[in-house]
């Protein structure tokens, strides 16, 4: 799989979703120094590891990830490299910016989500109840999520003429959207 890295303000790819920080796939192939130190996270973070073994630290939680392996990282926790480095491996990850997540469980993900408020409560509830941010062996997703890599990797320069044009047609066609997709 080929590298790719976005980030707000500097990936025109990511200009139709404001909420996304950054998206990226990334090979590290040598330690560097200094590369993934622990500090807080200041947006909602999903990591899956496609290759190699990685050791990272939540809070004050230190864990060993492995192929198919994924983490969430919530807003306010401490991420990162006990040993303050990008361990030798593959990872993907996507960064979004949300609103509001307390320790109590509310989360509230932005004007930019269609998730009704009471589920993102009850989703948010789930996460703070759930005191284990590490999905081990999680296959499902890495068996759907890397032919969805692929493409992104293969559509990245379509993406800057169709995300800002399915946005403007979601946003004006929500009703029909609705109908065509009943719950």
């Amino acid at each position: 799989m080929n590298q790719f890295s976005f980030y707000k303000g500097k990936s025109p790819e990511l200009q139709a979703f404001p909420h996304i920080m950054e998206f990226f796939c990334k090979k590290i192939q040598h330690v560097q120094p200094d590369s993934f130190a622990l500090k807080e996270s200041l947006c909602l973070r999903f990591y899956f590891v496609l290759d190699g073994k990685f050791e990272w630290q939540i809070d004050n939680h230190i864990a060993t990830l492995y192929p198919n392996d994924a983490i969430l990282v919530f807003p306010k926790q401490i991420f990162g490299s006990p040993k303050g480095v990008w361990d030798v491996g593959m990872v993907v990850s996507i960064m979004l910016n949300i609103h509001l997540f307390s320790e109590e469980g509310e989360l509230v993900l932005g004007e930019w989500s269609n998730i009704p408020v009471s589920e993102q409560r009850l989703i948010g509830k789930m996460f703070s109840l759930n005191k284990k941010p590490i999905m081990q062996n999680f296959k499902l997703i890495a068996h759907h999520a890397l032919p969805v890599l692929i493409k992104l990797q293969v559509l990245k320069h379509y993406m800057i003429v169709l995300c800002p044009e399915l946005t403007n047609f979601l946003l004006n066609s929500n009703n029909v959207v609705i109908q065509l997709f009943p719950d």
